[in-house]
Parts: C-alpha cells; structure tokens; sequence
C-alpha cells in the first residue's frame, strides 16, 4: 500500500470516527426531545385535570353554602349574627380549599414543565456535542492524512506554488472539506474558511 493511500485511509478513518459521533449526538437528541414531549404532555394534563377538579370543588362548596343557609333559614337563624358569621367561614373555608387544589396542580405541572425544559436542553447540548465531534474531525483528518503518510515513509518538501503533485491536492482537498463540511464540493473553488490558514504552505510529496 502506498503512502498517500496509508495517510487517505488514516484520514478516513478520523472523519468516519466524527461522522459516527455526529449521528450518535443527533440520536441522542432525538431520545432527549421525546422524553421532553412525554413531560410536556403529562404537564398540559395536569393542567387539565387541575382545572376540572376545582372546578368539582367551587361545584360542591356552593352546594354545601347553599344547603346551610336553607337550613339556617327554615330554623329561623337564618339572621342572626353567630349563622352570618358561621356561614362566611365556611366559605372562606371552601374557597382555601379551593385556591389548595389549584396551588397543588399548577405547581405539579410547573414541575413537569421544568423536567421537559431540561430534557430539550440535554437534546441541544448532545447534538451540539454531536456537531462539534463531526467539526472536530474535519480538523483533524488532514493531519491525520499527514501522519500516515510520513509513517508510511513518505516525505514532505517545501516547492512552488506551481509545483503540485498528486499527494499535495489530496491535502488540499481534505481541507477544502474542513471548510465547507460538504465533499460535494470537493476540488471545486470556494471561499476560503478558517482552515484555509492552514494551507498557505503547500506541498509537494517525494518518496
């Protein structure tokens, strides 16, 4: 095996390496964003059910209100100061019991809330994880083409810009991927990125 093909397979191997970590980030993603759907969904429930049950509650206190102050009337006490008061606290107490179950639920679905909003932050932060592995790579294949190369016992020599061999476009290449991520465009003119710094130096290949 050849030393250019030596330094392409090392190259290769480091960006199947990123693109492998990319997708396991990207899938990891996907699992974080369902668990957040299963959060988000139990807390809209829980709003839900919360709703309903004081309203049953607020349904139920007026009943009971409005069955003491028929029983206070039909035993003539309906008037009197000690009935008025009785009755105003029951209904400050059915109204606490009320604001409770509010309280109780909306604090339960806020809860649940914040678990589906750490679990989308865990999703963002793997597939991030993911895209830098993958950018990682780009980085590194080059270097990594360099390394087997000379491993392989091939040599590098500073030459003219007009003194390009095959070795050397492979290079090129592999950074004119770094730049863009995308090897359709490989060998093809595009805007210099950051690792075009990289390539001021070309080279040539003997050996």
């Amino acid at each position: 095996m050849s030393a250019i093909a030596i330094g392409l397979a090392a190259a290769g191997a480091t960006l199947a390496q990123g693109y492998s970590q990319y997708k396991q980030g990207k899938y990891q993603a996907e699992v974080y964003n369902a668990q957040a759907d299963v959060y988000k969904d139990a807390a809209y429930r829980k709003r839900l059910e919360t709703a309903i049950n004081e309203d049953t509650q607020r349904k139920e206190n007026r009943r009971d209100l409005a069955r003491n102050i028929a029983v206070s009337n039909e035993q003539g006490m309906g008037s009197s100061q000690t009935t008025i008061g009785a009755l105003g606290q029951y209904a400050t107490d059915y109204e606490r019991n009320a604001l409770n179950i509010r309280y109780e639920g909306l604090s339960n679905a806020e809860s649940l809330s914040d678990q589906a909003s750490t679990y989308n932050y865990m999703g963002k932060f793997a597939k991030q994880q993911g895209k830098n592995a993958w950018n990682a790579s780009l980085i590194k294949a080059p270097f990594a083409f360099a390394g087997g190369y000379a491993t392989a016992g091939g040599t590098f020599a500073s030459g003219a810009l007009g003194d390009i061999g095959a070795g050397m476009s492979i290079v090129n290449d592999i950074w004119d991927f770094a730049d863009t991520g995308n090897p359709a465009y490989l060998g093809e003119p595009k805007n210099q990125g950051a690792a075009s710094k990289f390539k001021n130096r070309k080279w040539t290949f003997g050996g």
